[in-house]
Parts: C-alpha cells; structure tokens; sequence
C-alpha cells in the first residue's frame, strides 16, 4: 500500500460537520480514529490513496486507487449501522445502474469501496423539460430495481419526515442563531411567525401523504442536487451517490429532489414532472412542500429565494 498524500487531515467541511453531529470532544477522537481506518482499510484491500474528499457527509470518502489502476471511493461511514444501509441499497441499484456500484464490504465496520463516478460533477440542466427527463430517468433506474417490499433493516419515511421537521422546529426556535442576521429586526417577529405556520402545513401534509394507501420501496432518502451526479459511464445520466436509505413513496424522494435545487423554477418543474404518468401531481407537490419547508435556509441565498417564491404561493391559496 502507497500513498500520494504527506499528512492525512479532515477537510474542512467534513469536520465542521462532523463537530457539528457529535459535539467537539467526540469529533476530535472520530478524526483520530479517521485516520487509522484508512490506513488500515488501504492495506487490506491493496489501495493507493490518493485524496480526501471534502463533503458535508458525515461519513468520508478517500479518492484511491486499486492494484489495476481503477480509480475507487473508500467511504467511511459514521458507523455500521449507517454503512451496512447504504451498502444494502448499493447492491439493490447496482443492476439498474442508479448509483455507484460496491465492490467491497466489510459487514464489521459497514465500511464500504465503491466505485468512483466520472466526471463526478453535480448534475445541472439547462431547462425545467431536461430536469424532469433527468429526474424521470433516474426514478425509472432507482425505483425499477427495487423491490416493493419491505427490506431488513432500513427505517421508514415516517421517521426521516419527523426526524427533519423537528429539526427544522428547533431551528426556528433559536432564530438568534440562525436567520435572524438574514432580515432586518423589525422584520424577524413575522418571518419567525410565517415559518411556524408553514412547518404546521408541512407537519399536515406529511402525515396525510404517510397515513394514504402508497407504493412503499426503497427510497433514496436523501436525493438532493449535492448527491445527484453527472456519470460518462451512463453516457452523462444522472447518478444518486450518499443516499440515507429508507421505506415508503417515491413520491417523496423526488419532492425532495425539486424542492432543494435551486436551477429552476420549482412550480415549474413539478408541471414537467407531473406529465409522466408515473407521478400524482397533488401527491408530488405536497412532499414537495414538506421539503421546502423542512430545508429553508435564508444563508443559502439562490435555494431560499426558489423555495421562498414557491412557499409564497402556498401561503396566498
């Protein structure tokens, strides 16, 4: 096993993540113990590594190399649980082509090596039309390789839903530390007031689209802009990498899809999707809204201005 990197080191959004997910103290002895896994894991299976990725993943991808040259993606999952999901819906996707496939598993750690996508740029469209053609693509790959049945092991949607909801409440709670500095203090009192009102409509959206009879597969669980890649090796399709696997409607994955890019218009590119008889467009829109509102976030300026035109319309029905 050889190397091309002097001193290993945590990127800095990795480790801002990682602070921010287990407190400094508990961060601090991950980062140690970081380092000792690659090593380790690039000796068993005969890797060169070459670079750190720097993501907000909570888990850590090393860029390497194996015997032959091919070009791999050690991950090292934040814990076994976490890598044994992903690699279970990996191995699910593989035959379609959806995601990156494995190639290695370690059940003991969930620690994971995974083929590397090229060019591995995040996956953009010029048009709404080519968007939903792209997103229509994938959920054919993601959703017709896996079983409409329930998978071992794996959480449902409900818990993700609640899950990110609350967190979404208790930022809303301390708006000091969070968006305040976004809007001038005479304005915070009725943003703080709109947004609570919004979370309520999404908590009522979420629970009516979980309690109706729906197709429940493998999900994503986390198809968002920064984990939908550009692939040659599909002749430049759209692949999903770091997904949270879950339990429950594709309807709500492909919500999640729309409503946290921020290339196009969102009530414009539910009515590209809502062409394909695949999607219910009341259904689409609703999981949607659940996750613009769950996602809002006024630091990030292009996505908040998105969603906060597409809320907006919410509000005035």
């Amino acid at each position: 096993m050889t190397h091309d990197i002097q001193n290993f080191s945590i990127p800095r959004q990795h480790r801002a993540r990682l602070i921010e997910e287990l407190g400094e103290e508990s961060a601090l002895k991950r980062f140690q113990t970081l380092e000792r896994l690659t090593y380790a894991y690039a000796r068993k299976w005969n890797l060169r590594i070459r670079q750190v990725a720097d993501s907000e993943n909570v888990s850590l991808c090393i860029f390497c190399t194996d015997q032959g040259g091919r070009e791999v993606v050690l991950k090292l999952p934040i814990d076994r649980v976490t890598g044994t999901q992903e690699h279970l819906a990996l191995e699910t996707w593989k035959q379609g082509g959806a995601a990156p496939r494995p190639l290695q598993f370690d059940p003991v750690s969930g620690v994971i090596l995974m083929e590397r996508l090229y060019p591995g740029l995040q996956a953009r469209a010029e048009t709404p039309q080519a968007a939903a053609n792209s997103l229509n693509d994938l959920a054919a790959r993601l959703y017709g390789s896996a079983p409409d049945a329930s998978l071992p092991d794996l959480p449902h949607l409900a818990d993700t839903v609640r899950r990110r909801l609350q967190a979404a409440r208790t930022r809303l709670a301390t708006p000091e530390n969070w968006y305040s500095a976004f809007f001038k203090p005479a304005d915070v009192r009725r943003e703080e007031q709109q947004l609570q009102d919004l979370l309520d409509l999404a908590q009522e959206r979420a629970e009516y689209q979980l309690a109706r009879p729906q197709r429940t597969t493998l999900l994503h669980g986390d198809l968002r802009p920064r984990n939908l890649l550009s692939a040659q090796k599909s002749t430049f399709r759209w692949m999903a990498i770091d997904p949270c696997p879950c339990l429950g409607d594709p309807h709500a994955d492909l919500g999640l899809a729309v409503a946290t890019q921020s290339d196009h218009p969102i009530s414009a590119l539910l009515e590209e999707l809502s062409t394909d008889p695949r999607w219910d467009a009341a259904v689409l829109a609703d999981w949607t809204l659940v996750w613009a509102v769950a996602a809002y976030n006024p630091a990030e300026t292009s996505l908040a201005a998105v969603q906060r035109a597409f809320l907006t319309s919410h509000e005035a029905a």
